[in-house]
């Protein structure tokens, strides 16, 4: 991992752990890699976990409850409504399109039992050594972004390594 707070492994666990709503059981960690970050993120929790990349799907299987080869677009697009009490997406949202990001965030709705949260970096395009296949950033991301999706916003100053901003980005459902 690069610098800011997703270098820092505890922290980063701390502060997404911060918004896991209350009495959850179930995750869904869309963009899961090998799965380390989040096994140690969920704890406690059944977690499934979805990675475009076959290897790092692989790697993930060996911790979560469960690991899934696909797109994650396709896995939230064929699952039934409140499936998953908590959802998160760390570092990931900046893979696809703006145009698909609003599907992506109508699902996460959909799906989302008590709420989600996102970890995304300001910027991003073009920013990636590794930008290729899934780890190609499609989406630049401003605070000016949130606010046509109804979600709760907090900037991260410089914690997303080389100076630049990310995004706590959380939903909840209302009871």
């Amino acid at each position: 991992m690069g610098g800011g707070i997703m270098g820092r492994r505890e922290d980063f666990a701390s502060l997404i752990n911060s918004t896991r709503p209350e009495g959850a059981e179930t995750l869904l960690d869309l963009g899961c890699s090998d799965g380390q970050k989040i096994a140690h993120i969920g704890a406690g929790l059944k977690i499934t976990g979805v990675e475009g990349c076959s290897q790092t799907a692989f790697a993930a299987a060996e911790i979560l409850h469960r690991a899934v080869n696909m797109d994650y677009r396709n896995f939230l697009a064929g699952c039934q409504n409140e499936s998953y009490d908590w959802i998160t997406m760390l570092d990931t949202l900046e893979h696809v399109t703006k145009k698909d990001a609003r599907e992506v965030m109508g699902n996460l709705k959909r799906v989302a039992r008590m709420g989600f949260t996102l970890y995304v970096p300001e910027g991003a395009v073009g920013d990636n050594p590794w930008d290729e296949g899934y780890n190609r950033h499609l989406a630049h991301w401003f605070m000016n972004d949130w606010a046509s999706f109804d979600v709760n916003v907090m900037v991260l100053p410089d914690e997303h390594g080389a100076g630049k901003n990310a995004f706590l980005v959380t939903w909840r459902r209302n009871p």
